[in-house]
């Protein structure tokens, strides 16, 4: 995989991430999934059109996220996740999620992220997710990563 440096993308978050927020991160996982599917169950125009399968949907890809944005951090690797907001921007119009679907869930996943997790904590994680929004706002990705 090739990194995606500082100088590439001035956007880049660049916070470092301690141990014990990658823990916690994952120590309460299911809970930020949880209050997240929640709330995005509550924007009935982004998951209507999913039907009964809504809450597995959407838990599911915030579980992939989370996991990836958690990778990412692990590694200091910024291409991983612009490897996912490409899949995401060319795979999930075809499920009716629109890239301002994604973003709103974002958003979702950063208050309750700053909800669940200590403040110093939180500070060092939403800096990833606000790169990737502005990564799909932008809607300029480099080219694949690796494939």
């Amino acid at each position: 995989m090739t990194q995606t440096n500082a100088q590439e993308d001035p956007a880049r978050p660049v916070v470092p991430i301690s141990k014990d927020t990658l823990m916690s991160l994952k120590e309460h996982e299911a809970t930020i999934i949880e209050k997240a599917v929640e709330a995005s169950m509550r924007r009935t125009d982004e998951v209507a059109h999913h039907g009964e399968e809504a809450v597995s949907l959407i838990s599911s890809g915030m579980q992939f996220t989370l996991k990836m944005v958690e990778t990412a951090m692990s590694f200091g690797d910024l291409a991983i996740l612009d490897d996912e907001i490409r899949w995401a921007l060319d795979r999930l119009p075809h499920d009716g999620v629109l890239p301002e679907h994604i973003v709103s869930r974002f958003e979702i996943l950063k208050r309750v992220i700053r909800d669940v997790l200590l403040p110093e904590q939180a500070a060092q994680i939403v800096p990833y997710f606000e790169w990737m929004e502005a990564r799909i706002s932008r809607g300029s990705l480099p080219e694949t990563s690796y494939l």
